[in-house]
């Protein structure tokens, strides 16, 4: 008895352990993860945005799509491997480089691995700069991709010569006062000029240089092809922006004067809109009082093909400029019937924000929440969690059976005559009136995940919808406790009454093979070995396959569940032995 003592307390010591680490996981998966603008990217073309989200250790990153008149949606969830560096769209489908680099094609479908740039056309894989989709520029089809990369100079040779072991060392001079030790950080190489690489039809080439364009330090930049001409805007915090335009070929580059907001305003986006080169400049807008905090103000300028900047257009709401809290991201969508949009995406307080404008006269719609990024992922590993609930089950299984096994081996399981064996229709029902209640209280100590907005729209999507519930970590981890409370409340009923609730009310018991109340082993034995039977309800047949409509834990336990039709008898009852034959007599 001690021995099965010591494996009932191990038992609910399990149970509580799981119990606790379902619990701490449900919190943690309930935490939102905090948001912050360095963490994404925007992009748009052929009337869809693609928002880009980085992982917090910027290995990965995920991707959201939204079309007109619909809503955001995730595309890639699960994370992509790799830091993107810059990232277009074009023909429904988002080209993503990173840092490595390596080309990334994503689309409605999923991710594909595009064919890397070999080391002749991209030398020393530096970073990529700007990114952008050219219509016919250089003599390539539509649809052509474009890469700015820092040209750096060639690396000095190195001396191979060694010194001969017998010359002396040659004398150092001393660190003179002011001079940086050997450990000191050096400063950062920047490239002496710009390089252009394209990509069309599954190859890559090298277009040429700008050897004349010179980069600085924190430095970025923005590429758009209009009207056949490459322009590439360089942007820095600390002093005025600067416009490249290049048509190609043995061409040389030319710089586009900036004039009048396009110089002193901040430039959070270029693109190509009606032929003409468009820019989105953001600004402080002026406080209307010292309690109002600063605010930002957008406006659209736009490039003519005589190169003169037009007179900007500012971005209205409601008849009224329009103010945002935050410096945003902006985009262009293209074409969305016969408007030119453009997004804007910006957080306001952790509330994650977008708005849709009309790049002709600026009028902007209604700024929505983007509710996609305000809902944490869910975590659909709940086989994963199951699996391991299964393997302990299956250990405490075993356990139970060689600590508490007994020591003379028990004969063949037999019914008392005044019992029947309980119908399985009887056996499901009380299960079930146990069942309810229990689940409806583990719920309160871990609920399952919310449903979404729109699960109830229709039958599909109510099915598809409940399928991606019960596939996420949180439900497994809802399941578990449940069925853990269900094994020990089992235990403890039928310990001390022989039966749960469920079973008293359709006069259902539990007998050992001795037709008595079953003791600690065996109610220890059925009940662990029946949340192996939920877990693989493939063995819920084995009632099927006995006479005596044993589980596979009632077998193991040599116990049944009965339906009494009278008083029960310790032994079953035996015949009364035959008469013997009476001798003739001679």
């Amino acid at each position: 008895m001690t021995r099965t003592r010591l494996g009932i307390i191990c038992l609910l010591a399990g149970v509580l352990a799981v119990f606790c680490a379902a619990r701490a996981a449900w919190a943690q998966a309930d935490q939102a993860r905090p948001l912050a603008a360095e963490q994404f990217m925007l992009t748009g073309g052929d009337g869809r945005l693609w928002l880009v989200r980085i992982g917090p250790d910027l290995t990965n990153f995920e991707t959201l799509m939204y079309e007109p008149g619909g809503k955001w949606q995730w595309v890639n969830r699960d994370g992509i491997r790799g830091l993107p560096a810059t990232i277009t769209a074009g023909g429904k489908q988002l080209y993503v480089l990173t840092a490595e680099p390596a080309f990334l094609i994503v689309d409605a479908n999923g991710t594909s691995m595009g064919k890397a740039p070999s080391e002749d056309v991209w030398p020393g894989k530096s970073a990529p700069l700007a990114t952008c989709l050219a219509e016919g520029f250089a003599g390539a089809a539509d649809g052509a991709f474009l890469v700015i990369i820092g040209d750096y100079p060639p690396a000095e040779p190195v001396d191979t010569d060694v010194a001969h072991e017998s010359d002396p060392p040659a004398e150092q001079p001393a660190e003179a006062d002011g001079d940086q030790p050997e450990d000191a950080p050096q400063p950062a190489i920047l490239p002496t000029g710009l390089a252009v690489l394209q990509h069309a039809g599954g190859e890559w080439r090298k277009l040429g240089n700008a050897s004349n364009v010179a980069l600085t330090e924190g430095d970025s930049l923005r590429a758009a092809v209009v009207n056949g001409r490459l322009h590439v805007l360089i942007a820095n915090p600390q002093q005025p922006s600067a416009l490249w335009s290049w048509a190609g070929d043995d061409e040389p580059w030319t710089q586009i004067p900036l004039t009048g907001q396009a110089q002193s305003h901040k430039p959070v986006a270029m693109f190509s809109a009606f032929d003409q080169l468009r820019l989105v400049l953001s600004a402080p807008a002026a406080a209307e009082a010292e309690d109002i905090p600063p605010a930002e103000q957008l406006v659209i300028v736009s490039l003519d093909q005589a190169g003169q900047f037009g007179i900007p257009q500012p971005i209205t709401l409601n008849g009224g400029p329009l103010q945002l809290p935050a410096v945003p991201l902006a985009a262009s969508m293209g074409a969305v019937g016969d408007r030119h949009i453009v997004a804007l995406f910006w957080l306001d307080d952790q509330t994650p924000k977008f708005i849709l404008c009309d790049v002709a006269n600026g009028q902007a719609d209604g700024a929505d929440v983007l509710t996609a990024l305000t809902e944490e992922p869910l975590d659909t590993g709940a086989q994963e969690v199951m699996n391991y609930f299964l393997v302990v089950m299956a250990g405490m299984s075993f356990a139970v059976m060689i600590v508490s096994r007994p020591k003379i081996p028990a004969g063949p399981l037999a019914l008392p005559m005044s019992c029947r064996p309980a119908p399985l229709f009887k056996r499901v029902l009380a299960s079930m009136i146990d069942l309810l209640p229990i689940s409806m209280i583990a719920s309160l100590a871990v609920p399952l995940p919310q449903p979404a907005a729109d699960m109830f729209a229709d039958w599909e999507t109510f099915i598809e919808q409940y399928k991606i519930l019960l596939s996420t970590r949180q439900a497994a981890y809802s399941v578990i406790v449940t069925m853990c409370m269900f094994m020990v409340y089992g235990m403890i009923m039928e310990l001390r009454y022989g039966a749960t609730l469920g079973k008293m009310a359709l006069k259902l018991r539990v007998i050992g093979g001795d037709g008595k109340r079953p003791g600690l082993r065996e109610v220890l034995l059925r009940n662990v070995v029946k949340m192996l039977e939920l877990c693989m309800p493939w063995l819920l047949v084995v009632p099927l396959l006995t006479p005596s409509r044993q589980r596979l834990g009632d077998i193991l336990a040599r116990t049944a569940v009965i339906e009494q039709l009278g008083p029960i008898n310790a032994q079953p009852e035996t015949p009364p032995p035959l008469p013997e034959d009476e001798p003739e007599d001679n």
